[in-house]
């Protein structure tokens, strides 16, 4: 283009020639030359049909066309309008512009007049170009155009006569009707915003193109048969109020939010997608913010490709369809209801024909409604719903999964309704391929009847129950049967009056509740994981089966078994059943590991059998037995593991003349329990606890079990019965046999008072008799529990009596030789487990006596216990004699006169108590544990070992020489004698004393009692340190009788924990001071340590210690007690003797100092002002001695307490000093005035001071 002589030029038409290159054209007679600045204007009637020869592009930057201008024509070649540019058209002529017109940046037309683009529209540079419409003119664009810029139509009419004239440009309607669609069928822009209505007409408007721009169109559009198609990749927004024909999504988005828009199109107005499965491409229509789509046709189609979508979202948009919605007709479609409501006409299928695929999903506060819903109609098709969150519904008159109907189904269809949401199908649910499927995960659904023929049904699966109730409801509304699988764990509740028919296996486990008409079991294992609620009487049909199983039975409803075998409990839930159970002939089975409750009164049956779980009889009452059978045979058996409880007064009558034996009788876990005040069950010919297998009863609280002959617990081989009787129970019978024959086991266990075994003849444990012998046998008396036979005898060796609380009275114990075992566990409240009230005679037991209860033994018979006795209990020996080969009793007390004879023993924790004139006689070598008190005599002579043992304040033991203490304590007196030797091993000293005259050798030993080593004793210690602990005296020798000795083994150390150590003997060994710790005395020291809190005072106030080697550090303190100004250090003040050196470790931090603590005396030793001490005069002790020096000396280290000295001071001060070696305390008065004139005497008064040094002995000054 031309950058130079720009110019404004007007048309005359003076040429010859209708060419703009004539100069006599131009009133400037020559052609205009193209520029940023030119501009020309047309004006005139003369060569109206102009030609631009003059470039192939000719830039202008204005043009106008006079108000009294002819009907101007202008071809040839391109225009070109550059910068901000004007197009003003003002001539009452039509006005014709046959060139191409470019826009390089902004151009506006206006005027009056109409103007027509006949070249078509292009971009004429690189920058997006606009083109504004202006006045009140019309711009007509006749031609295909490739202007790709933004259209603003603000004011005047913008006429489109070709289809293509804007097909890449962005048109903004800024004014009702100002864009005319004149093209025909079709029209293509590829953006439309703005608020200015349009009127389609017939015409189908296409917006997007490829492009993916988003777009805002706040206008109306109407139309009469014409209507709209989205392509491209952007979103095209609409939110205005529109009518037109249809609307088709091919591609990118139509958002619909607020404002409305009707399709008129009686066909199909609406598609989202084209039907097919693009490579590319997710059409999707989006009716949101309230607005209202209206596509009442025969036909609504959501199919393309993958990601093809219609969505109504947010409260208050609403979608109206007409006949049928097909989402996924021939491709793909989804359904996203959320907040909004589609009321979807008479079918909604999603996925029709083959190898389509359409899925609805009803989100939160989301409705859609149908008369007919389909999920994957014909083979290949798969359909599916989702139906999710509070407030979601999916509404229907029928439901179809594979399909609509004999002739048309084959498809594959689901439905999941989860998190609270509902769908309701008012008539029929009908599955009509077995792929299909229903999973209920918190959601519901309720239909009118469940209909599923022979191989066509599918899966409904009742995950959960939501919030709304119960997972499916069949409301009953005609009978119908459903061939199809039942899983999961909701609840199925049936209603109405019709009967739903289950025809087969499931195994659906949530509850089956019957409140209306009937279930019926096409399969007797319909409902056999399912609890069946009963809640009217026949609700439960049993539909003749020989052998049917329930998950569970509960309600109040009767059911009649006819001849059946019922079995119930399967599930493993608890359940409670209150109805009538009628079934003379019939036979009730409980399985499973649940507990089931039968309250019922007056039911009746052949037998009754509890196989697993618990099966518990609360009140009520039950008559079980066959007339026509034996008496041996049975009426009632617990077995496999399974319980029966007879509770709250229920009555169990299995005594009828006829089948009359009971049998507890399985594996693990096979339990019988009557409890509670008028719980009873009555057997007839015989009660067997463990007959060939494992059983257990209990009977307890007022319950009672009574057998008219035998009542035997582990019977035969192999067997293992257990019988208890607790809380007030009763047991009883003519003969009792705890585990019989040989390879049995029988155990009975009577506890709780008032509890009761009670055995007219014979008590057997282990056997019945001679003849009947060999099983092993166990009888527990606890708590009260009482127990009295006449004999009492153990028969094998693994027979046992225990004794837990409970008492057991006989006359004598006996055995069939060592065998057996009596645990006296426990005693009762008052009394001993065990009584043996023998008159006279000898009574001989030799199996062992165990446990923790206790013996009494009265009159005058001998009781010889010639096995093991360790049971731990008390001892009475109120009179005779009883002799113990052994024993491990808490306590034995021996009465005056009676004789208790004790083997080699370990007495554990036991009290042995010699009342006076008792006599206790330890016979064994050994000695361990136990307590010993009382005034009576306590022989140890022969015992060389004591270990453990505890002495008691009173009790005096003189140990024999070369005996050995192990972890004995001691709270009395422990005398060595002069010339003997004790090895004391561990424990050490309490409250009691320790006299040590002999050699006492300890080791792991502590003391917080008295320890005294006289003159001439020795304790050594050797292993580990020796303890001095809190509270603890320790006295070495005497002030008045020096001597005896601590002697430390090599790597030990005397570690004094909180007491006193006065050591006027020999200490041979390292010495710490703890916290608390006060070390003193006159005797020899190893090497000393004081560490913090702890003390060291040399002497007997005063006096000299001589040590080892000392350390002093942080927190430690030195006591220094003064008895005279001047005299002799150690004598007439502390001085510490130190063999070694002086190790000063404290620190200089005020909690970290070594205290030397000033105490002065009287002779006494009493806190008294110092004698002699003058505070005007300076003082010097020396208060430690080393040989071999002191390190780490810093007075910062120090904190001398004078709080101790008694004198006033006078203002003078205390320090510590070191001179060759050794510590002094200096005391130094406050200089006379006189003092401070002379030190302002010179050098020479200096000089005369430095001669008269003193030089201060030890002897002080």
């Amino acid at each position: 283009m031309a950058a130079g002589h720009a110019q404004a030029q007007t048309w005359n038409g003076n040429g010859v020639t209708n060419l703009w290159s004539d100069p006599l054209n131009w009133s400037v007679f020559r052609p205009p030359i193209g520029g940023f600045g030119t501009t020309l204007t047309f004006t005139g009637n003369r060569q109206l049909a102009t030609q631009q020869n003059l470039a192939s592009v000719f830039d202008l930057n204005a043009m106008t066309f006079a108000s009294g201008a002819g009907a101007f024509s202008i071809s040839g070649n391109t225009v070109r309008f550059l910068g901000f540019a004007s197009l003003v058209q003002n001539s009452v002529n039509a006005v014709v512009i046959a060139s191409q017109v470019q826009v390089a940046d902004r151009l506006v037309v206006s005027g009056a007049g109409d103007i027509s683009f006949k070249g078509g529209l292009a971009n004429g540079g690189a920058t997006t170009p606009l083109l504004a419409l202006q006045g009140t003119g019309r711009l007509t664009l006749t031609e295909p155009g490739s202007f790709s810029g933004r259209v603003e139509v603000d004011s005047g009419v913008l006429r489109l006569e070709h289809a293509l004239a804007l097909q890449s440009a962005h048109v903004a309607l800024n004014a009702d009707n100002a864009l005319q669609l004149a093209t025909g069928p079709t029209a293509r822009l590829r953006l439309l915003t703005g608020s200015g209505d349009l009127a389609l007409g017939a015409t189908r408007l296409t917006l997007g193109g490829t492009s993916n721009t988003s777009l805002r169109y706040d206008g109306g559009l109407s139309a009469t048969t014409g209507g709209l198609t989205i392509s491209g990749g952007g979103t095209a927004q609409f939110t205005g109020r529109s009518s037109i024909d249809a609307v088709q999504v091919l591609d990118g988005r139509l958002l619909l939010s607020g404002g409305s828009l009707q399709l008129n199109n009686r066909d199909q107005g609406l598609h989202v997608g084209n039907g097919l499965t693009p490579t590319a491409g997710t059409p999707t229509l989006d009716v949101t913010g309230g607005a209202t789509l209206s596509a009442r046709g025969r036909t609504v189609q959501i199919d393309g490709g993958v990601g093809t979508e219609l969505r109504v979202l947010e409260t208050g948009s609403t979608l109206h369809t007409g006949f049928q919605t097909l989402v996924g007709n021939h491709a793909n479609g989804r359904l996203v209801v959320t907040g909004g409501t589609v009321a979807a006409g008479s079918f909604l299928a999603m996925g029709f024909n083959n190898a389509s695929v359409g899925a609805l999903d009803i989100g939160l506060g989301g409705l859609v409604t149908n008369t007919v819903g389909l999920l994957g109609t014909l083979t290949g098709a798969t359909g599916s719903a989702q139906v999710s969150g509070a407030g979601a519904r999916w509404e229907n008159a029928q439901l179809g999964l594979g399909g609509f109907s004999t002739a048309q189904n084959g498809g594959t269809g689901s439905l999941l309704v989860s998190n609270g949401g509902l769908v309701t199908v008012s008539d029929a649910l009908t599955f009509w391929t077995a792929a299909s499927r229903i999973t209920l995960d918190g959601g519901h659904l309720r239909v009118g009847r469940l209909l599923a023929e022979p191989g066509r049904g599918g899966t409904i699966d009742l995950q959960g129950d939501g919030p709304l109730g119960v997972a499916m409801t069949i409301l009953g509304t005609g009978d119908a049967s459903f061939s199809g699988m039942l899983t999961g764990s909701g609840t199925l509740y049936k209603t109405g009056a019709a009967a739903q028919t289950l025809a087969s296996a499931n195994p659906f486990s949530g509850n089956t509740a019957i409140d209306g008409g009937r279930i019926v079991l096409g399969h007797a294992q319909a409902l056999q994981n399912s609890t069946v609620q009963l809640a009217v009487d026949g609700g439960l049909d049993l539909n003749g089966h020989a052998d049917v199983t329930l998950g569970g039975l509960s309600g109040n409803g009767s059911l009649s078994l006819g001849s059946t075998l019922l079995r119930i409990g399967n599930n493993g839930r608890a359940t409670t059943y209150g109805g009538v159970l009628a079934g003379a002939t019939g036979t009730l089975v409980k399985l499973g590991s649940g507990t089931t409750t039968l309250t019922g009164t007056g039911s009746t049956l052949k037998m009754l059998v509890s196989e697993a779980g618990s099966l518990v009889l609360q009140g009520g009452s039950l008559t079980l037995g066959d007339p026509g059978a034996g008496s041996a045979a049975t009426a009632l058996a617990v077995v496999g593991g399974g319980a029966l409880h007879i509770l709250g007064g229920a009555q169990v009558r299995a005594n009828q003349p006829g089948a009359s034996s009971v049998f507890v009788d399985g594996v693990a876990g096979t339990q019988l329990l009557i409890d509670g005040a008028g719980s009873r069950l009555d057997a007839g010919f015989q009660f067997i606890a463990g007959n060939s297998g494992l059983g257990t009863v209990t009977v307890r609280n007022g319950g009672a079990l009574a057998s008219s002959f035998a009542l035997a617990a582990g019977f035969a081989g192999g067997s293992r019965g257990n019988l208890t009787v607790e809380s007030g129970g009763t047991a009883s019978a003519a003969a009792v046999a705890l585990g019989t024959l040989a390879g049995s086991v029988g155990e009975a266990l009577v506890t709780g008072a008032g509890s009761q075994l009670l055995v007219s003849s014979t008590l057997g444990i282990g056997g019945f008799s001679g003849a009947q012998t060999g099983g092993t046998g166990t009888l527990t008396l606890a708590d009260g529990g009482s127990a009295r036979a006449d004999v009492t005898h153990l028969w094998t060796a693994g027979s046992s009596v225990r004794i837990d609380g409970g008492v057991l009275t006989t006359a004598g114990l006996s055995s069939q030789g060592a065998v057996g075992e009596v645990a006296l566990l426990a005693d009762p409240l008052s009394g001993s487990a065990l009584v043996l009230d023998g008159a006279s005679g000898v009574h001989s037991f030799a199996g062992r006596i165990t446990g923790d209860g206790s013996l009494r033994k009265t009159g005058a018979a001998t009781q010889l216990l010639t096995g093991v006795n360790s049971f731990a209990g008390s001892v009475q020996v109120l009179g005779g004699t009883l002799q113990m080969a052994s024993g491990a009793a808490s306590d034995y007390t021996v009465a005056s006169g009676a004789l208790l004879q004790l083997g080699a023993r370990n007495l554990g924790g036991a009290v042995v108590q010699a009342d006076a004139g008792g006599r206790v006689q330890y016979t064994g070598t050994t000695l361990t544990g136990g307590l010993l008190m009382g005034s009576g005599a306590h022989d140890i002579s022969g015992v060389r070992r004591l270990v453990g043992l505890q002495v008691a304040n009173g009790v005096t033991l003189l140990p024999r020489d070369g005996a050995t203490f192990v972890g004995l304590t001691n709270a009395g007196l422990v005398n060595n004698g002069p010339g003997r030797l004790l090895n004391w091993q561990g424990g050490g000293i309490t409250t009691g004393a320790l006299q040590v005259a002999g050699t006492t050798a300890v080791s792991g030993f502590s003391s917080t009692g008295r320890i005294d080593v006289l003159a001439g004793g020795t304790l050594g210690n050797e292993g580990s340190d020796l303890v001095l602990g809190g509270g603890s005296r320790t006295l070495v020798g005497a002030a008045d009788a020096p001597g005896g000795e601590i002697l430390l083994a090599a790597g030990t150390t005397l570690q004094l924990n909180g007491g006193l150590l006065v050591n006027n003997g020999r200490i041979a060994g390292p010495l710490v001071v703890n916290f608390g710790g006060v070390a003193k005395g006159a005797g020899q020291f190893g090497a000393v340590t004081v560490t913090d809190g702890g003390s060291f005072s040399p002497g007997n106030s005063p006096g000299t210690a001589r040590t080892g080697s000392a350390t002093w550090a942080a927190g430690g303190s030195y006591l220094v007690e003064l008895a005279a100004a001047t005299g002799t250090a150690g004598t007439d003040w502390d001085l510490w003797a130190i063999d070694g050196s002086l190790d000063i470790t404290a620190g200089t931090s005020a909690n970290s100092r070594f205290t030397i603590s000033l105490v002065s005396q009287d002779s006494a030793g009493a806190l008294s002002p110092l004698a002699g001490f003058d505070p005007l005069r300076g003082h010097r002790w020396l208060i430690a001695d080393t040989t071999l020096g002191i390190t780490g000396f810093d007075t910062a280290r120090f904190t001398l307490d004078s709080r101790g000295f008694a004198n006033a001071t006078a203002g003078g001060s205390f320090s510590l000093a070191v001179s060759d070696g050794d510590l002094y305390l200096n005391f130094a008065p406050v200089p006379e005035p006189g003092t401070w004139a002379l030190m302002l005497g010179g050098l020479a008064g200096l000089a005369g001071l430095a001669r008269r040094r003193v030089a201060l002995t030890r002897a002080g000054a």
